[in-house]
């Protein structure tokens, strides 16, 4: 319907559902980008904006399941954001601020 353009760029930042129940999910959700960042570098920022949002709606997570997504988004995701040339600097401030309040409910 969308194009294989589109699909791609929506499966790269998906968990597929079928995921072995062995495979830590976090670990292969970002080898997963990374596999595709060098096609579509892109997806970069609908994965930080994703993870933004995310982050201000981590309030119904539990207490450790918050700490671990900062956790993630702080060591993972940010030093990424901050390493592309694909991703404005407005982007990946709001992205740290997101992570800091984020770090303050949790």
């Amino acid at each position: 319907m969308f194009g294989d353009l589109t699909a791609q760029m929506v499966d790269l930042p998906t968990i597929p559902p079928t995921l072995d129940p062995n495979i830590n999910k976090d670990e292969f959700a970002y080898q997963h980008l990374l596999s595709g960042l060098k096609k579509h570098p892109q997806i970069l920022i609908v994965k930080i904006a994703d993870k933004m949002h995310n982050l201000h709606t981590i309030g119904g997570l539990s207490l450790t399941r918050q700490q671990r997504y900062v956790e993630i988004s702080e060591q993972q995701y940010l030093p990424l954001a901050r390493s592309s040339q694909h991703i404005p600097t407005s982007l990946t401030d709001e992205f740290q601020k997101s992570i800091d309040q984020a770090k303050q409910t949790s």
